[in-house]
């Protein structure tokens, strides 16, 4: 690592969830990203910037920010014929630090998200599940264990 970069952070958080209240168009997902930054104390660099994609088995809204320390993106499957439960993944880099609990209960408030699967990881020097994370995947089973 360059040791002049020593008092970044470099945390990767990834969550999939469930959710049970739909969207309803770009500008309000354009919106929740600009609230969850301004939540976990970060600034937008540029965006956001919100899709929805009508492809049959890929209906649903993709949606990014670029934040001055890296970026967030967010994917929703509408529920369809080709999806029974609307789920969403969400995706945060960033070389500041940051809560995961903010982060879950804007998804939480906004979306009704529930059945979450968090994942966050030290980028530092090597990939390493952050220790509030591993009971998570003692539950989810080996697969999920990064060397």
């Amino acid at each position: 690592m360059n040791p002049q970069l020593n008092h970044l952070n470099h945390k990767h958080c990834i969550i999939k969830a469930n959710y049970s209240k739909e969207p309803q168009n770009e500008m309000q997902l354009d919106r929740f990203l600009e609230i969850l930054v301004d939540k976990i104390n970060m600034n937008i660099f540029m965006g956001p910037w919100t899709k929805y994609c009508g492809s049959s088995g890929n209906e649903g809204y993709t949606t990014a920010v670029i934040i001055e320390t890296s970026h967030a993106v967010l994917h929703l499957w509408c529920k369809s014929e080709w999806c029974q439960q609307a789920y969403l993944q969400f995706d945060l880099y960033s070389c500041a630090d940051f809560d995961t609990n903010i982060i879950k209960s804007l998804l939480v408030k906004e979306f009704e998200a529930t059945d979450f699967q968090i994942i966050t990881l030290d980028r530092n020097n090597k990939l390493e599940i952050l220790e509030d994370n591993k009971q998570y995947l003692k539950n989810v089973g080996p697969n999920y264990l990064i060397s």
